[in-house]
This record gives structure tokens, sequence and C-alpha cells, in this order.
């Protein structure tokens, strides 16, 4: 014992070779190497605990030298998964799709699913190889129409393996909110049972037909729960009198926090399981050293629940471009960004008589080079796979070429127009490697914001005034209410400002005149939304900021889904709507937790017309 001991002390390891090398010491010493004489079962289990070990070898290279901690959480993992067989052939349960358990002789079957729709499966023609081309082949090769009759002909056998067979199928698609069908085969095994034929597919009740109308009816109508789960269910269930009470609850400690998470979140209550974080040291926004962008507020605007989960524990959504057949929105506006910036970037690079005039047009020469610039960056996309289906891309790359000269022709009209002359491209400020340091916005009780980011161009009017351009690939549609008087749309809208700051620092004026505003280049009507920095727009902004730095520090990420709704494809908040399945039961759960005082400064923020309405509704 005192050797086992001293073998398996804490210690670190410098490659997953040395550990598996010592690892593998340990069992041969413990537990020798000669399974002489050991049941079938433990030599097997020798064998898949041997191999998991020797390839802990091939992590070398991948992650770091393990720990011991590490190395003790590896081997769980992978033994945990390395079931094998149980018992011997011909005992205990078998798992299968109907095909595989042909041939076999078994005591019962139960055939779950039986629906239609289900089973038999719904024929697709094969878009690849259709069945008019298999009718030209004279029968060599089966029809996918006849899939039918093999589903057919595999549940007639599993069916005759066994001298009792049990057939199941749902009442309804929880899904779908439909409801569910039996099977065409189960309605004539029915018919043939019943020796009478069925109409409309409604099953007699008979002997061989039972249902249940819901799983809790199915635990309790059964003489005897069939697992440990259902036995505790069977049990709550049952319990008289408060649930959160019962000696169930209290044996269970997990059911009794799920328990307290349900009731919790259905209160009006601003609770831990709602995003109230006041009990947790969070960072603060305002310390020496922070900088942030203006996207990232936005976030805590649109929604804390959101900022909580993206930027302060760093859980991203996990994108799969293998869904993707076109180019993604994000990847199409960088291609315009860059290719904007290049070209920008050569007109500044010329000399001063040779730089555009106000009134003056982009010549041929210059639409040539843009389209030269944007067949680089679109080789250099294709290049990493990120464009999509070619048949898409096809129509995509034209697409994004049109925008990039409609831009050169609204540039046209708004030089002319206001009088202005390019200045900057891609400014970068509070970056590493940035032109500008970080903008600072001082806030009115002595506490300061440092932003960082990028401006996409800046342009300098004859006057001295100066305007921040920050290009728009998408539509306008969440941009429609922006103005002077609601410059931030319920804290969702923070760019502006900031570039605005970042422009002057960059001209070294810090009262000059700016206009900020979002130029949309889709369509071959250019736009621009946006407005002056004003006076009256900064104390906006004070507020805004300061609501959102107290809102952070005082640990307030509740979810604010958008009005409830069904499945849909286009999901507008993963963090609300992590399934896809709609934000119905979220969006109640905010109904009754915006009214909390607690959530008060963010619903005023967000949505000042409801904030305005409960408070005129509140007893005086």
């Amino acid at each position: 014992m005192g050797r086992l001991i001293a073998d398996t002390a804490p210690r670190t390891f410098k490659t997953w070779q040395q550990a598996a090398r010592w690892t593998h010491r340990l069992i041969v010493w413990y537990l020798g190497d000669d399974q002489t004489g050991w049941p079938e079962a433990e030599i097997r289990a020798f064998d898949a605990i041997v191999n998991t070990v020797n390839g802990l070898s091939n992590l070398d290279g991948i992650g770091q030298p393990p720990t011991a901690a590490v190395l003790r959480r590896t081997l769980e993992q992978e033994l945990a998964s390395s079931v094998g067989h149980v018992g011997h052939l011909g005992g205990g349960v078998l798992v299968a799709n109907l095909g595989a358990a042909i041939g076999l002789c078994l005591e019962r079957v139960f055939v779950v699913g039986a629906a239609e729709g289900v089973l038999p499966r719904r024929a697709g023609d094969d878009s690849l190889l259709p069945d008019r081309e298999r009718h030209a082949v004279g029968g060599a090769l089966a029809l996918r129409s006849q899939q039918i009759n093999d589903d057919h002909r595999r549940l007639l056998a599993i069916m005759a393996s066994s001298d009792h067979t049990t057939l199941v199928w749902p009442r309804g698609d929880l899904r779908r909110s439909t409801e569910r069908l039996p099977s065409r085969w189960v309605i004539k095994s029915a018919e043939a049972l019943g020796e009478t034929e069925l109409n409309g597919g409604e099953l007699p009740v008979a002997a061989w037909h039972t249902s249940s109308h819901s799983h809790i009816a199915g635990i309790l109508a059964q003489p005897f729960p069939a697992s440990p789960h259902e036995y505790n269910l069977r049990a709550l269930l049952m319990q008289p009198g408060d649930a959160p009470g019962s000696s169930v609850v209290e044996r269970l400690p997990n059911l009794a926090r799920g328990y307290e998470l349900v009731a919790a979140r259905s209160s009006s209550a601003f609770t831990r399981f709602d995003g109230n974080l006041a009990h947790i040291d969070l960072p603060d926004p305002t310390a020496a050293g922070q900088t942030m962008s203006p996207t990232r507020l936005e976030a805590w605007g649109s929604c804390p629940h959101q900022f909580l989960f993206r930027h302060i524990l760093r859980v991203d959504v996990v994108e799969d471009p293998e869904e993707g057949l076109s180019i993604s929105p994000m990847d199409a506006g960088q291609i315009v960004h860059g290719v904007l910036d290049k070209f920008i970037t050569e007109i500044l690079a010329r000399p001063t008589e040779e730089q555009l005039t106000p009134g003056e047009c982009w010549t041929a020469a210059d639409l040539q080079r843009i389209t030269q610039l944007a067949e680089e960056e679109f080789h250099h996309y294709e290049s990493r796979g990120l464009t999509g289906r070619r048949i898409f891309w096809h129509q995509d790359r034209a697409a994004l070429l049109r925008q990039l000269h409609s831009v050169l022709a609204g540039d046209n009209m708004l030089r002319a127009q206001t009088g202005s002359r390019i200045f900057k491209s891609e400014l970068r400020f509070g970056m590493s490697g940035g032109e500008q340091p970080a903008v600072q916005w001082g806030l009115p009780d002595g506490r300061t914001l440092r932003f960082r980011g990028s401006v996409d161009r800046i342009d300098q009017q004859e006057d001295g005034g100066l305007r921040v351009l920050d290009y728009k690939t998408g539509s306008d549609y969440a941009f429609k209410k922006l103005s002077e008087d609601e410059p931030d749309q319920g804290g969702t809208k923070l760019q502006l400002p900031i570039y605005a700051m970042a422009a002057r620092a960059a001209v070294g004026q810090a009262d000059a005149p700016v206009f900020s505003a979002y130029w949309f280049t889709r369509g071959s009507q250019q736009k621009l939304i946006g407005y002056q920095l004003t006076d009256a727009v900064q104390r906006r902004f004070d507020h805004v900021f300061t609501t959102m730095v107290d809102g952070i520090a005082a640990g307030m990420f509740i979810a604010h889904p958008t009005a409830e709704s069904r499945a849909q494809r286009f999901v507008s908040c993963h963090y609300c709507d992590p399934d896809g399945g709609g934000t119905q039961h979220r969006y109640r759960e905010w109904l009754a937790k915006m009214a909390n005082p607690e959530v008060r400064s963010y619903l005023q923020l967000a949505d000042p017309a409801t904030a305005a309405e409960l408070e005129s509704e509140a007893p005086c």
C-alpha cells in the first residue's frame, strides 16, 4: 500500500508519451501482464485500458504536457466511451434498425416510431440519379420509389422473428405541434387482429391496443417504473402537498436546484438564474488600461445576457461553414471594406495636385483599378474556401462588383454636394500598431471609458467640417430610426460619436464640427443615415454610457429576447435562442421581470416607451 501511494503521488510530465509509459508501468506492476485464467470480459477490459493508455502518446504536439489531473480526466473520458460488449452473444437487449435484426430469434420485439412518414419513410427522388434514369437500365438499378417495399419486408421479417411484437408510435410531434398518425402497416396489422376494416385509421379499444396520453400518464399507469429516473419522477408526482418540500426533492439535491431555477425564472424577481450577478466581482470597463470597442457595448444595449456570455465568459457561437451555400454577410462586408481601403489608400498616396477635387468624378482608369483590386480580393477568399457554392458565388461575385462600382458613383455625388475631399481611410485608434491612441470619453461622475476601433473613412469639407463614414453592406432596416433626436436607438448604435471623436483627434481640432453617418452601399441608391455630433448628442451619450457602465458593474445581465416568436431559420440572438426553437419562453420571462426595480435603468434605456408606461401604471 505504501508503494502504491508513492507511485500514484501527483507529478508532472514533460510529454504525453512519458505519461503513457508511466501509466502502463503501473498497470503491469499491479495487475500483471499474464491474463491466463482471466474471465473473457476482464481480458477485453484490460486490452481496452492498455490500448487507451498507449494511444495517449499521439497527443504530443497537439496540446500542452499533461498534469496528473489532466491525465486522470483524459483517461476517465476515454475509458467511459469504451463500453465494449456486456454479457454473451444471444442474451440481453439489442438496439438496432429493422434491417440489422433480420434472421434473429428474439423473445420480444419493440418497434418504436411506427408513425406515418417515419415508417415507411418519405421516398424522395435521387437528385443525381432519379428514377427516370434508373428505368433506362432495365431493372439493373433499384428504384427509389421501391424503398417502401423494402421497409415493409423488413418490418414483416422482424415481426416474424418473435412471438410477441409491440409497435409504438407517437401521438404528436412537439417540434411541429401536429398530430401523428399510426403507420399504414400498423393499421393493416390491427385489421388482421380484429378481422375488420378500420375507417380513418382509428384503432379500437382492445386487449392488443393501449394508448397513453402523455409521458407522465404512462409513468403513472405502469405497475412499476422502468428506471431510477422514472421511479423518482413517479414518487414526485404521487407526493402530496408542496413538491419542493417533499422527501423526494430533499433526497435529490439536483432536483431541488431544478425546482429553484424554474420557480425563480417564472417569478417577477431578478435572480441569479436570470443574470443577476451582483454578488460577483466583475471587470470594471472604466478601469485604467481597459479599452473596448463600441460594438462590444452595443451587445449589452441589445441584450445584457449576450454581453455576459460573449464578452465576459467568452462563449462564442459556433459557426458551421458547411451549412453556408453562399458567402457569409460578414465575409462579403470584409471584401467591400478591404477593396475600398486599398483603393482609397492608393488615391491618397498620389501627389497633392493629383488628388480629386470635390466636384471631380472618378475616371475610367479608377473604375478599372477598383475592379482589379476586387478580383484580387475575390481570388483570396476563393482560395480560403469562404465563398460558398460555386453557382451562388457566381451571382454574389457580380453583385459585390456592382456594389463597389456604385460606391464610386455615389461618392461623386457626395463630394460634389458637400464640397469635401477624402482625408483618411481606415483610421485605427486604441489598437496595437494603430495611428491614434484610444478615444477617451469622460463621464459626468469622473470615470473614463476608453474606446478602440477603426474609422472606415474621414472626409474634410472646405469649411473645415468633417464627415465620418462607416460602410454598411447590409440592409438599413435596423437603422431607419437613427437621428440626432434618437442617436443611439436604445443603446444599440454607439459607433458614430466615438468615430467622430477619433476624427477630431486625427485632424487636431477638438471642437471641429463632425457629421457621422453609416453609408449603406448596397443597391443602386446610396444612402447615408447619421447626425451631427452636437452638445445635446454628447449629453445623451453621457447618460447612455453611464447607464451601461453602472449596469455592468452591478451585474445586470438579464436576457432581452425579441418579441415572442416560433422556431425560425434566422436567429437574432443565439444566446436567448440557442436551439433556434423560438423565444416564446424567454420572452414571457422578460415580460415578468422588466418591471423589477433592478431592471428599470436598463428598460429605460432599451425601451423608454414601455418604461414610461410602467411608471404611469405604478401605484402612487
